[in-house]
């Protein structure tokens, strides 16, 4: 099952990793070409509108994918055509009337309440992104609704190069504006769309006569519930932007943006996959053999989680400072004393889906108001410890955070399924990466790349021997791979 697990996990790393690339490429085109403060203004104002359009979706991306079934094998008490017509014309609906409620509440508000004059006009003129993220989510979950797992893998590559082209072709050849790039994202975006939209529904019968009230409530009572959990999340991950803007300025913010986002690549590759990997896996354990065989399960898959959690944190926060510099042109090298908060933070959330594991499986409604809980102290630390410390203070909420959720979740977890935690060997891991983090530390070569070169490979072998020496059960994962 942990082999199983593994395959997984490298599999929804590799769907990521084009899309990963795509946002690598971005980055150090977007951080050089745009100033510090543009890109945290450009960070602000793509937050705001994924927080908008939880709004506009209402959910009902989670009720596309569970009433499907229902409705093309005819056991529930609609058909496809009563489904189709009804997502569309009520999804759409509420989309658009959330993205015309929000720029006129844009428009109405004062300028000076947003505290940058330039930010409102930038969100009048993303307010279309609103109804492009719902249409979006629509159609995706259509996709998944029908497991077109591949084509849906595909699109999502195709979408983000080419947001990604018509960008750089706008920055190089048009206009370096910070609102040239949201435009280039819009007609971006809206074209790709318009081809999905083509692809997914050109055999699909819509009629306004089977546009069901009554399955539209039922949608909405099931999908609302899960945009709280999603709207709660934001705020946890994306809040302190706008603390950080509004106590220290769209600069700061900028710096603070260029570090978080470097650190979110790493927690893509590594902690989205093992989430989404390994939530299916004990759905099915728990279903065909029980809670005994669940518990086991997850506790090795902790136990490897943990022995590659913490070098990775000890990597990144070697290398992350050198990285942002190189790929920033060292206009955002101050952000390097955010790196090691942040990865902390990141990675330890990444245990959640383990530790938490009796709560996804038995009351995932709990799970909004834990993280619901850790956004406001989130934002309520940004508020105390950013006057202090700057950006550092900010970093050090978002590590408190994490770490506050995931004891929570551990603790409530724990009535349905207790997961015992390896202190012993958590304990090993963080001194081996201790170990490996005094070394690549002490590492430096004229050249900056030639440095983060060298230290990559240092790195990987020296824990790897020291994990070895001192790990049995890695031990034994090697000795079985050499007897194949």
């Amino acid at each position: 099952m942990i082999r199983n697990l593994a395959v997984h996990v490298s599999r929804y790393s590799l769907a990521g990793l084009a899309g990963t690339f795509a946002g690598l490429i971005s980055f150090p085109i977007l951080t050089r070409m745009l100033s510090v403060s543009d890109y945290g203004l450009l960070s602000l104002v793509i937050t705001t509108i994924y927080f908008i359009a939880a709004f506009g979706k209402s959910g009902l991306q989670f009720s596309i994918v569970r009433y499907y079934s229902d409705a093309k094998t005819g056991k529930g008490k609609w058909d496809l055509s009563t489904y189709y017509s009804t997502i569309v014309y009520g999804m759409l609906g509420i989309g658009f009337t959330v993205m015309l409620l929000w720029a006129l509440v844009v428009y109405v508000l004062p300028g000076t309440i947003w505290g940058e004059p330039k930010l409102k006009h930038l969100l009048l003129l993303t307010a279309i992104l609103v109804f492009a993220e719902v249409s979006l989510s629509m159609l995706t979950g259509f996709m998944q609704a029908r497991q077109q797992s591949g084509w849906l893998s595909i699109f999502r590559v195709v979408e983000r190069y080419g947001i990604l082209l018509t960008i750089v072709f706008t920055l190089y050849f048009i206009s370096r504006s910070l609102e040239s790039v949201f435009i280039a994202r819009m007609i971006a975006q809206i074209s790709v769309i318009s081809i999905l939209a083509y692809y997914v529904m050109r055999k699909v019968q819509l009629s306004r006569n089977s546009f069901s009230p009554e399955m539209m409530k039922t949608m909405l009572l099931y999908g609302v519930p899960l945009l709280g959990n999603e709207l709660v999340y934001i705020i946890l991950s994306l809040g302190d932007r706008y603390v950080i803007n509004w106590l220290s300025g769209s600069e700061s913010l900028g710096i603070y943006a260029a570090a978080y986002n470097l650190c979110e690549y790493v927690k893509f590759m590594m902690v989205d996959s093992v989430f989404q990997a390994i939530r299916p896996m004990y759905f099915k354990l728990w279903a065909e053999e029980g809670a005994d065989a669940t518990k086991v399960f997850v506790e090795k898959s902790l136990y490897f989680y943990l022995m590659l959690c913490f070098p990775i944190i000890a990597g990144v926060a070697v290398l992350g400072p050198d990285l942002l510099t190189l790929i920033t042109s060292g206009k955002y090298s101050e952000g390097a004393i955010v790196i090691p908060y942040v990865i902390a933070g990141l990675m330890i959330y990444g245990m959640h889906s383990m530790l938490g594991a009796g709560i996804f499986i038995k009351k995932s409604s709990a799970m909004m108001w834990i993280t619901l809980s850790a956004a406001i102290l989130n934002i309520a630390l940004n508020i105390l410890l950013i006057p202090q410390f700057g950006i550092e203070g900010a970093a050090q909420a978002t590590l408190i955070s994490y770490v506050f959720m995931t004891l929570i979740e551990t603790f409530f977890a724990r009535k349905y399924l207790i997961v015992s935690f390896p202190f012993l060997a958590a304990l090993k891991f963080i001194l081996l990466s201790l170990v490996m983090y005094y070394v690549l530390d002490q590492i430096e070569m004229d050249s900056m790349l030639v440095t983060m070169a060298i230290q990559v490979i240092v790195g990987g072998v020296l824990y790897g021997l020291l994990l070895f020496i001192t790990d049995k059960k890695a031990r034994n994962i090697v000795m079985e791979r050499l007897g194949k």
